[in-house]
């Protein structure tokens, strides 16, 4: 997904709804914040590439919520742990989330989703791959928007490339990054 298509996240709790679109923010993904009681039909017609779920404080909001999921059998649902069990018989339920998030957990949910809508990164056009680039290449500084165009530069290139830096620093992320978007990037990498 990573800045293709948008996350839905209903949650009543206005300080996590907050604090779940800081990090959807960081991470770099589209989104939209709503609570149950922003259940209008309007909502729906967007097109979400996940539901995210969380507490929702209402039965009967739960209720009608669950309603308009089932109509929207197409978007895949993710639920905090709190509801999974309900959530869990819905055709489209794709796994749940555990507090408190974490980026790996975040962006297995992520792919769960997009493996859910059929759709895999090298199935998007040449065009749009600028877009998923950098999944696991977090933040937006300079320096990392730097790197990222260098990346991007040399992935298009035959040339051999040396990566230096101190322990720790993202040296593999940006191996792996070059690998993926090179015209090798369907071989196996080994590091």
């Amino acid at each position: 997904m990573h800045g293709l298509a948008k996350v839905l996240v209903i949650d009543d709790d206005p300080q996590f709804r907050h604090d779940l679109g800081v990090i959807l923010n960081f991470i770099g993904e589209h989104y939209r914040l709503a609570s149950s009681a922003d259940l209008a039909d309007s909502l729906w017609e967007e097109n979400w590439a996940l539901c995210l779920i969380g507490h929702i404080h209402s039965q009967k909001k739960l209720g009608e919520l669950l309603d308009n999921l089932a109509i929207n059998s197409h978007i895949p649902v993710i639920a905090l742990s709190v509801h999974d069990q309900i959530l869990s018989g819905m055709s489209n339920y794709v796994g749940e989330l555990e507090l408190p998030l974490n980026y790996p957990q975040l962006s297995d949910a992520f792919r769960h989703c997009q493996e859910f809508s059929g759709k895999r990164a090298f199935d998007i056009p040449q065009l749009a791959q600028k877009n998923t680039l950098f999944r696991s290449m977090v933040g937006r500084s300079d320096k990392i928007s730097e790197v990222r165009r260098l990346v991007e530069q040399v992935a298009t290139s035959e040339a051999s490339v040396l990566i230096l830096g101190e322990s720790g620093t993202g040296k593999e992320v940006v191996a792996r990054n070059i690998h993926y978007h090179s015209s090798r990037g369907q071989a196996h990498l080994y590091l």
